[in-house]
């Protein structure tokens, strides 16, 4: 409980909070997908994993589309901790994703616009 405080409203505090809550590795908080989340089940799957590795000088990233082994595959209930972060996480990325759409678009149109005068 005393280490949640050290990274709130950091990048960190969600997969620290997952680690934490669920014990899980590394790559497989990176490997996590929004689809793993099932908001109506209370139910994370975990079925994914990330690693970053170097490659001849040259630093490598690898989706994997299975877990470390079969036993690593599971799913386990959403905490309620957990699901508000998670949540609020996703409104964060629809809100960001919407802003830049948004900018890029005003953007486009500001163009298209100069090029028609």
């Amino acid at each position: 409980q005393d280490m949640f405080p050290l990274f709130r409203g950091t990048k960190l505090e969600l997969p620290v909070m997952l680690a934490a809550y669920y014990g899980l590795r590394r790559g497989e908080v990176l490997g996590l997908k929004w689809s793993a989340i099932d908001f109506e089940n209370k139910t994370i799957t975990i079925s994914h994993t990330f690693e970053r590795f170097s490659v001849d000088g040259k630093m490598t990233d690898v989706s994997k589309n299975r877990t470390k082994n079969l036993s690593s595959f599971r799913t386990l209930p959403l905490i309620p901790e957990v699901e508000q972060a998670l949540l609020a996480a996703k409104r964060n990325a629809a809100n960001t994703i919407s802003s830049v759409m948004s900018e890029s678009q005003n953007t486009a149109r500001g163009k298209s616009r100069r090029k028609q005068k």
